[in-house]
């Protein structure tokens, strides 16, 4: 075989550096002022290895207090965050789960709880009037879908939601009031006592097809006393308790092992610690085939 001038194999050289080379996983992030609750936040974007040559579209996890869900400096309660995206990625390469979009809204600051609770809580001081959980499904459908659908090569049909504590419940209270939106819900460590257990009494009487293909939700053990051995606090009893009883509720609408994954996890805590922890279990099992 002759041996290529150094002008032809320069030239191929040259061709093989400008082959465009998969791009990274990265995180985009941008304010939206929302005709909803007429308020501005940060919406926070995690786009998979790969994403700008492939054709798509990508299913979609959308999730609550997009804060604390990519960067522990970030985070508003505990230090520590999620690892949404870390997390996401190794699944990801390791063929796991497909690729997928994470779109983290960022909570509303001192209006959280109005947002996010669909009936008022005296403990956080909120009225009945006041609450607002009940628009979130307008807020997705008017403000957050045609936003990250225009935007980003984002399927309409694969949609997931989900959130932890006030953020559960507000995942729970969108699949109630639209069935139609999420075909996935991630509900860690749900306020199931809020508003003297009206959410409760929800669940318990929706119809048993507004449940969406796959439900993972968990609660640890020790959420109010913190890590074993503390013996738990009566809250922690009860909070398991609501736990199992809205288990029951869900087995009771025909949710049978392949629809839905509920976890008790022994000395976790209220925190994004142990939802980082059990994050991979999650994304497993509601984007498995």
């Amino acid at each position: 075989m002759k041996r290529l001038g150094s002008a032809l194999l320069l030239l191929l050289l040259a061709a093989c550096a400008s082959l465009p080379s998969s791009s990274p996983a990265r995180i985009e992030i941008f304010e939206l002022t929302d005709t909803t609750f007429e308020r501005t936040r940060n919406i926070r974007v995690w786009l998979p290895e790969g994403y700008d040559e492939a054709e798509g579209p990508f299913p979609v996890f959308y999730m609550f207090d997009g804060q604390n869900l990519f960067d522990a400096a970030l985070s508003e309660y505990s230090g520590a965050e999620w690892e949404a995206d870390e997390t996401a990625a190794r699944l990801i390469r390791e063929g796991k789960i497909a690729p997928i979009i994470i779109v983290g809204i960022d909570n509303a600051g001192i209006h959280r709880s109005a947002e996010y609770l669909p009936f008022g809580e005296p403990m956080v001081g909120l009225a009945d009037e006041e609450a607002m959980g009940t628009a979130l499904d307008q807020f997705f459908r008017q403000d957050i879908f045609p936003l990250i659908e225009g935007k980003y090569k984002a399927s309409t049909n694969d949609r997931a939601l989900g959130g932890s504590s006030f953020g559960g419940i507000a995942t729970l209270t969108v699949a109630i009031d639209d069935p139609s939106l999420f075909s996935r819900l991630l509900v860690e460590s749900p306020s199931l006592w809020v508003s003297e257990f009206r959410v409760m009494e929800k669940i318990k009487e929706s119809r048993p097809e507004i449940w969406p293909a796959r439900i993972y939700t968990a609660m640890g053990t020790r959420e109010i006393t913190g890590t074993c051995p503390a013996a738990p606090q009566e809250r922690d009893d009860q909070l398991v308790a609501l736990h199992l009883q809205m288990t029951d509720y869900l087995l009771e609408k025909g949710l049978g092992e392949d629809r839905l994954l509920a976890v008790i996890d022994e000395c976790a805590i209220h925190s994004e610690v142990a939802w980082a922890k059990r994050f991979p279990q999650a994304l497993e099992f509601l984007y498995a085939e």
